[in-house]
């Protein structure tokens, strides 16, 4: 995924939680409830982006959470090219 994809989808992200939050400040009744439903939505989404791209090992080439007993291989460890067969 390119940078700039990345940086517009969080863009996106803290624009919805503000607006919602902005929902939340200036509506009443049952909108004003639905509202922090909402922002409570949107930060636990904030929260799942985040970690997905903490744990995701494509982003960085190897995993941010690992286990010290199964050490990562190198990113650039590639298999063994299959010998070719003899006729």
């Amino acid at each position: 995924m390119r940078r700039s994809v990345v940086v517009a989808v969080i863009l996106f992200t803290l624009l919805a939680l503000l607006g919602v939050v902005y929902l939340a400040m200036k509506a009443g009744g049952t909108s004003s409830t639905d509202a922090y439903k909402a922002l409570g939505i949107v930060g636990a989404w904030i929260v799942l982006g985040v970690v997905w791209v903490m744990a995701n090992p494509r982003m960085r080439g190897v995993k941010v959470f690992h286990h010290p007993e199964q050490p990562e291989p190198p990113p650039s460890a590639a298999p063994p090219p299959p010998e070719p067969l003899e006729a």
